[in-house]
Parts: C-alpha cells; structure tokens; sequence
C-alpha cells in the first residue's frame, strides 16, 4: 500500500459524499479514530486503544469515584455475573485503563441489559428475574452478594435513586428499595402502567421535582442481537415518558412520543435526552423533538447512555448496509 501524505490538514469530519483524508473532510461512515475535541478544525487522532473486554459480553456500566485522591474507576457487569473494576488512572499515570475481577454475582443471567447502581457503600444489581446487592465493605473489596427480591424475568431494570430510595423498573411497574436496603415494594405504582408496556429506562428530571419513567411497547433487544426487539415493528410502537412526583399512587403526567421505539433516557443540567428507534433508524431527540438520526447505528440501552460534563455520550453497534 503506498504511503498517503497529507498535505492539506483543513477541519473537521463531513458527511458529504466528496472529500478525502488529505484535506480531514472524509465520511463518517468510511473512517475512525479523529479526535473533535482536543484540537477543534485540525485533523488529529485518538490514542491507542486499550482492550479491556472479555469474550464475555458486558451487561452494564458504572463509574465510580473513590479514595483520598479521588481515583476514578469504572465497574463493569457480565452476562455471566462477574463483576469487573477498571482502574482508568493512577498518581503516575493518566490514561491506566487497567482491568481486574473483584467478584461474581451467580445467580441469574443479563440478557436483557443488567441494571447497576451503587448507594453509599453498596451495590445493586438488577438482572433478568434477580434483584441482588452487594456491600464493599473496605474499599472496593466486594462481600458476598446476596438476592433481595425477584422483578418479571426477561425485562430491562433500570435504577435511579429519587428522594432517598432506590428506585428499579419491573416490567409496567416500579419498585422501591428503602434506607434499610431491602426492597419494600415491587409494585409502587397503584395503578400500574398499560400492562403492554415495558420500562426502558428511569432518570430524574432536570428540575429534580419528578420521576422520569421512560417506556416502550416493545421489550429491548437482547444483549446477543439475537431477536428484534427494538427493530422490529418501530411504526407500530408507541412509546411514554410518564412523570412521578414520588408522593402520588400513579403518575401525574406523561408525554406520548407515536410510531417510535425509546430505548435509553439521559438528563443532565437543563437537558432531557432520548435515544429511540423509528423508520429512519436510531434517533436522538431532544424533549419531544428529534435532533439526529443515525441509521446505520443500533439504539444504545439504558446502561450505555451518559453525559459528561455538557456533553452527551452512548456506546453502540454500528453497521455497514
């Protein structure tokens, strides 16, 4: 292959049809690795990548600070129950990226996206039939993990903490862990949601006054990508953000969003992000308007959707039609 010199650096990615690497307008689809962030309008390159994955898939993701220094640290679930920590850095080091077992949750299985959220020092963990938890007792030195309560198998289990509790999604319902770190109820809603429906995701609003459950008509594709889920009947989907102020039997509000699949929700500062399917393939919306399409990417679950700082992030599959 001949050597490409480049001799026009000129600015950022294009999605037009012309342009090549020589002048940095080459296509989205067609390349990888630029970095838009650390020198905007010059071509330049990310670092090289560090393989922290396992031929075990990851069921869910959660970032967590810990230590006098502050060290950030990265846990990661299984599908098969072990649970991983990746040390991101270190006092001599900034970009570690250093992977190690700390323990196993055994019963149950993730397909479904696993569910993660740490309060204080424990760890809970929602899987497709298993609420367990775990306590760190020094550290990040795991104890034993123990079940706490079952949800409807099969189904996606968001967390989110709101008001002092723990909230997870349980098929058309909510359930509600307490300060003792048992769960009190798996049924909080009185009514419940349509039963057709399942709970994709919960966030708290930007105002910190309501519950924000996302839902879908249609269950999320499993982790393998062996059924179709998400992309299977989109325009025959409807799906909901319902908002619950956390005192009444049932919700109080809802906005309905028609013909589309939302998959994962993200809220940040005065932003409400969705991640959804519809004819055009994965979108984004912002509130109830669509801000993005991305048709040769899968929509993120739950797990793989955050924000960092004023920025909005997801990890996904892309294809090549």
């Amino acid at each position: 292959m001949p050597t490409l010199t480049i001799t026009n650096l000129g600015g950022p990615l294009t999605r037009r049809n012309t342009g090549d690497i020589n002048s940095g307008l080459t296509k989205y689809a067609t390349s990888w690795g630029y970095d838009p962030y650390s020198k905007p309008g010059n071509l330049t390159w990310l670092e090289q990548p560090t393989s922290i994955l396992t031929d075990i898939l990851p069921a869910a993701m959660r970032q967590r600070t810990e230590g006098l220094r502050q060290f950030n640290y990265v846990y990661y679930l299984q599908n098969d129950g072990t649970l991983r920590r990746i040390t991101v850095n270190s006092s001599t080091e900034a970009n570690l990226d250093s992977p190690s077992v700390i323990g196993a949750f055994n019963s149950g299985t993730f397909n479904s996206g696993g569910g993660m959220i740490f309060q204080g020092e424990n760890l809970f963990i929602g899987g497709d039939g298993l609420i367990q938890r775990s306590l760190f007792t020094s550290g990040s030195v795991m104890g034993a993990p123990s079940t706490i309560g079952t949800v409807t198998a099969n189904a996606p289990c968001p967390f989110v903490a709101f008001l002092g509790k723990i909230y997870f999604g349980n098929k058309n319902n909510i359930g509600e862990i307490d300060s003792s770190n048992t769960i009190i109820n798996t049924a909080r809603l009185s009514p419940a949601l349509p039963t057709n429906l399942f709970i994709r995701d919960l966030d708290v609003t930007p105002d910190g006054n309501y519950l924000q459950i996302t839902a879908s008509g249609t269950n999320q594709t499993n982790i393998f990508g062996t059924d179709t889920g998400d992309t299977g009947t989109p325009i025959a989907t409807d799906s909901h953000k319902f908002l619950w102020n956390g005192i009444d039997s049932s919700f109080s509000a809802l906005q309905n969003y028609s013909g589309l699949v939302l998959s994962a929700n993200v809220a940040f500062g005065e932003k409400n992000y969705s991640f959804g399917y519809d004819r055009d393939g994965t979108a984004i919306f912002s509130g109830t308007e669509k801000v993005a399409s991305l048709p040769d990417a899968t929509n993120p679950h739950q797990s793989a959707a955050y924000s960092s700082g004023n920025m909005l992030g997801f990890a996904t599959s892309e294809y090549e039609a």
